[in-house]
């Protein structure tokens, strides 16, 4: 190990790259059927085949630099698209030497690279997720304080809107679908007497608290169980309305103030089922995070994502083939945000929600709709690559009518009946979401490849129309149900897309025999 490479980490920063953990077998969860399914990390070469192409990596640094940048690689193909990680291997070797010009590798010295006039858009993103990794993980030196810090940082202008680039992006549907269908299923189920763990329940409440309210780590450490209340209850429809009093947060002044913000019922059964397993009492505090409200609240909301992940990436999690997926309460608080924006909600009403005191972060979120409707218009409504490789983690595998022995999905949608499209493989027989609407987008859906999809989707379509006519009607043009129709679209699109490919594949196989 060269001095020269060593002389820029601190001894504690050295150590703890050293110690990391990379898998010899790195699990690529959205390889198809012709890419290398794992890349295999044996000495200080990668090579693997993927997307049409043979991709190859030289690792030729230092032992320790070596080490750090494999690990960003390994979080990356893990939770991205791996046809940039040569890219992102090129730009973190640049930004090595950037650093060993400094004689120092610090949050400060990475920071200065981010903020040159001339640095490349592309390499921005790269090194800003590594950062972020850096940060969210807490190594020596780098801290949530700063990951913080890294949304003062200036963008540079790019005119690509693609996803590949700007892994900066907030959340995408996708994912917060995957996080709504996960509380709403655990919320359900616990309703119907199922157990989970302490540890899953309370995990899954945090993370609902802080997807629908932005709560800051330090919030969360203030709030006592009475701070959280039940609103109004109907005996004969069985809803309940919740709320939470949060306190202020990071205030110019002191304040004893508090918001006072409705949450959805999932969220609330989630948290009122919690409070009843560990017997807390109104005067208690509704979560005790022992020396570290920041670290524990990110360890708990990816053990929650985790458990509402797809099974297969859970199983490479648990092999030490994938890495876990890393979100921190700072993501969903300005994934909170954004979408307020994107829904037309004024600067007020962000920074009441948020709790700012003046209304300067929230303008900045109104200013960034246009470059985020932009991102999400091209990484999900342009690109069928990237939709169909994240949908196919979404759905179960495809199957057809004849082979089906189980549940078979039958709904109304659009006013038409929908059956023999897909079966379910729920093992309880209980699922409570709506059938065929909802099918599209589930873990346990089993497609049918002879079924028709695509009258489900000119179901789904005419009632988009239908209800974009309406909301322009009463001056509602930004209804978030438009949204969720759009998801509920490209899902059955991505369902079709699967079909097709798999129809075509059997011909193919046919005429070879």
């Amino acid at each position: 190990m060269s001095d020269v490479g060593i002389s820029m980490y601190s001894s504690d920063l050295t150590k703890a790259i050293l110690d990391l953990n990379i898998p010899e077998r790195i699990y690529l969860k959205t390889a198809m059927e012709f890419d290398d399914r794992y890349i295999i990390n044996a000495g200080n070469k990668w090579e693997f085949y993927y997307a049409g192409s043979r991709r190859c990596l030289l690792f030729k640094q230092d032992n320790v630099s070596n080490k750090l940048i494999k690990y960003i690689c390994f979080k990356y193909a893990s939770m991205r698209f791996p046809t940039r990680l040569p890219t992102l291997y090129l730009d973190w070797k640049h930004t090595i030497e950037h650093c060993r010009e400094h004689a120092e590798f610090s949050f400060a010295t990475l920071r200065s690279f981010l903020e040159k006039d001339d640095i490349d858009s592309g390499a921005f993103y790269s090194v800003l997720f590594g950062l972020k990794i850096l940060c969210a993980e807490t190594f020596p030196s780098f801290t949530l304080e700063d990951y913080d810090d890294l949304e003062f940082i200036p963008r540079p202008h790019s005119d690509r809107w693609s996803i590949y680039q700007e892994i900066d992006n907030v959340l995408d549907p996708l994912e917060k679908n995957m996080i709504i269908n996960g509380l709403f299923e655990m919320a359900s189920l616990l309703r119907h007497g199922k157990n989970f763990s302490q540890s899953d329940v309370r995990n899954a409440a945090i993370l609902g608290l802080v997807y629908v309210t932005g709560a800051r780590p330090v919030q969360l450490a203030r709030l006592a169980v009475k701070d959280f209340r039940i609103d109004t209850r109907n005996q004969k429809s069985g809803l309940v309305r919740y709320s939470v009093f949060l306190p202020y947060a990071k205030q110019r002044r002191v304040t004893t103030e508090r918001l006072f913000l409705a949450i959805p019922p999932e969220v609330g059964e989630l948290v009122m089922h919690y409070t009843g397993r560990f017997e807390l009492k109104p005067e208690d505090k509704l979560f005790d995070f022992s020396f570290s409200a920041p670290r524990y609240v990110s360890q708990a909301i990816n053990l929650a994502l985790l458990s509402f992940s797809p099974p297969d990436y859970q199983a490479a999690v648990a092999r030490g083939e994938a890495a876990e997926p890393i979100i921190t309460p700072t993501d969903l608080r300005h994934n909170v945000g954004h979408s307020l924006a994107m829904q037309g909600a004024s600067a007020e009403e962000i920074a009441h929600i948020l709790g700012h005191s003046s209304l300067v972060a929230a303008k900045h979120y109104i200013l960034a709709t246009p470059a985020l409707a932009l991102i999400r218009a091209k990484a999900l409504g342009i690109n069928p690559v990237w939709q169909n490789m994240v949908a196919m983690m979404l759905t179960g595998k495809l199957t057809s009518a004849q082979d089906w022995q189980g549940y078979r999905v039958t709904g109304v949608v659009g006013d038409q009946l929908h059956y023999d499209i897909g079966g379910c493989s729920r093992t309880d027989g209980k699922c409570p979401f709506c059938e065929v609407r909802c099918c599209y987008g589930c873990l346990y859906y089993r497609p049918f490849t002879d079924g028709d999809h695509q009258a489900v989707l000119d179901s789904v379509i005419k009632e988009t129309d239908e209800l974009i006519t309406i909301s322009d009607s009463v001056g509602n043009a930004r209804n978030p149900l438009i949204s969720i129709h759009e998801t509920t679209q490209f899902e059955i699109q991505s369902v079709i897309a699967r079909c097709r490919f798999h129809l075509k594949k059997e011909v193919h196989d046919e005429k070879k025999l």
